[in-house]
């Protein structure tokens, strides 16, 4: 695979004596020049990416371009080390071991704005009670295992809530698509002997520039085994046939919010190498500098620098699907960031009954849009050592990788949906879709379900039209398709609230309706479909 010239501003590597670094978000003015175009795009992403933005009829942008390189040298002439750079935010990330130099970089007349985003170098342990929760448990059961249960082992039956196994049984197990799993480590995943090295397409660490097995932490690697680790009778991970690229973001020893810069570099580079879906379980609210800590009003789905990167990314047409957080049952309370973003999937935790786990993020989000989205299980959350041996986790961390190889499979399954699509696809296929709430949004997601709306073999009449209704606050669109088609709006009494007729290959936008539940009736000359759907908005309209 050719990649593209360049992705990413390489790393300092982190400060490991007693010197501490001052780290600063620079926002920069503009890119100008001629250095990059937008009519030459492969300069900077990979073929796959400008692909996948083809298919979905996303536009390259200015967001696209890389920051001005002349820029970065003028400011490592003033004495920043250039930590990473966002093209999507236009932001250098810089570190001054002598902060008086920071006067002349405010005076540059591309400096827009600074801000101080971290200390580096000056801790060295990992607080106790910081960064994800891990609880390990353990299962116990007295039922007889199923064939379809001896198959699939430990991992079964997490993976059957969803309907993933059913979603395999299909043919659809991940193949062709690109999966980035953003995390803190990944220590010795590659000694795991029921994961293919094959499947691993690549890795980054974007603190050191030089990723290494032996660094960091296992929270990544056993994050990997939920999805891809094969070992017949004994455990099968969500998408086990999918490729897989590593990619470090995390400090563990320190908290600050220029962990979101890092954050940023990896997602943009996600983008850039033409990945599919993005995994994260990582959260962010609170910080060594107190002064940094997010407040409840932030969730707003736009304050938080990763909240507007993971939005960006799922404008730039992968599914990015990131955990709740463990902070259900601790003063926080709420989903961490970017879990907030509108358009990304964020997921809690359930138990094997299927009821919401304490200590999963809860919503609503400040603007009062459904928080957490779904989920899955984890709270004794199968996951294979790097050894091969079992272990039980808790943690919506070990939840999202399950909800992120559903979608692997599903949109492998229905190739001709967006990303957009796709994470709406499953919000409308989840257990509580009509009856949301702010401990597991929409429910469990059934991919299976899904797989069989979307493909037509169950609740269609045709192959090759999904009925794709997808939200953005209280608009509503019904996804188009290639034939004309009458949409008609019913209420629950049967009353007619909205009809019209819709051309070919057009989206077809419902006017604002007051809250409530509503049946979408989608006629063509083959035939006639009906979706349920929820409509949530804040105006006081009546029915």
């Amino acid at each position: 695979m050719r990649l593209p010239t360049l992705f990413i501003i390489l790393p300092i590597a982190l400060a490991t004596g007693a010197a501490t670094r001052h780290d600063y978000r620079v926002y920069l003015s503009d890119k100008p020049g001629s250095e990059y175009s937008l009519s030459q795009p492969e300069a900077y992403l990979s073929e796959k990416a400008i692909e996948r933005r083809n298919r979905q009829g996303i536009a390259i942008d200015s967001a696209d371009l890389p920051v001005c390189t002349d820029y970065l040298r003028t400011l490592k002439r003033q004495g920043a080390e250039i930590l990473t750079a966002s093209r999507w935010h236009n932001t250098a990330l810089i570190g001054l071991d002598d902060t008086t130099r920071l006067t002349g970089i405010a005076t540059l007349p591309f400096v827009r704005d600074i801000q101080f985003v971290g200390l580096s170098g000056g801790i060295t342990e990992t607080p106790a009670n910081r960064k994800h929760t891990v609880v390990t448990g353990s299962r116990t059961t007295d039922a007889p295992a199923l064939p379809s249960e001896q198959i699939y082992g430990q991992s079964y039956a997490q993976l059957s809530m969803l309907g993933i196994p059913r979603l395999h049984a299909a043919g659809f197990h991940g193949e062709d698509m690109r999966i980035a799993i953003i995390d803190d480590g990944f220590l010795q995943a590659d000694r795991n002997p029921h994961i293919d090295p094959d499947r691993i397409a690549g890795t980054f660490d974007f603190l050191s520039g030089r990723f290494d097995y032996d660094r960091y932490d296992n929270h990544g690697a056993m994050i990997l085994s939920t999805f891809a680790a094969v070992d017949s009778t004994h455990y099968i991970g969500s998408a086990p046939n999918a490729d897989y690229w590593l990619l470090v973001s995390e400090h563990l020893p320190t908290e600050y919010r220029s962990e979101e810069d890092y954050w940023t570099a990896a997602i943009e580079f996600a983008d850039s190498i033409g990945v599919d879906i993005v995994s994260s379980s990582l959260g962010y609210y609170t910080f060594d500098d107190p002064a940094m800590n997010y407040t409840h009003a932030q969730l707003d789905g736009h304050s938080a620098f990763i909240t507007r990167s993971a939005q960006t990314g799922a404008e730039k047409g992968m599914a990015v699907v990131v955990s709740a957080g463990n902070e259900g049952d601790k003063a926080w309370g709420k989903i961490t960031f970017p879990g907030d973003a509108a358009d990304v999937l964020s997921v809690g935790a359930v138990n094997g009954t299927r009821v919401p786990a304490s200590f999963s993020g809860r919503g609503y989000s400040a603007d009062r849009r459904i928080k957490p989205d779904v989920a899955a299980w984890g709270v004794a959350t199968a996951v294979l050592q790097s050894d091969g041996s079992d272990k039980y986790v808790s943690g919506t961390s070990f939840a999202t990788p399950l909800v992120a190889g559903g979608i692997a499979c599903l949109w492998q399954s229905l190739p001709r949906l967006t990303a957009r699509e796709i994470i709406e696809t499953v919000r409308q296929n989840s257990s509580q879709y009509a009856t949301p709430d702010s401990l597991v949004g929409y429910g469990i997601p059934d991919f299976y379900t899904a797989y069989a709306t979307g493909s037509g073999i169950s609740g269609t009449t045709r192959q090759d039209a999904p009925f794709i209704i997808y939200t953005e606050g209280s608009i509503v669109t019904i996804g188009a398709i290639d034939q004309p088609s009458h949409i008609t709006l019913y209420t629950p009494s049967g009353q007619t609230a909205f009809q019209t007729a819709v051309p070919a290959l057009s989206p077809c936008p419902l006017p604002q309706m007051a809250t409530g539940i509503y049946i979408v009736r989608r006629q063509t000359a083959e035939g006639i479909q009906c979706r349920k759907i929820r409509i949530d908005n804040p105006s006081p309209l009546p029915l």
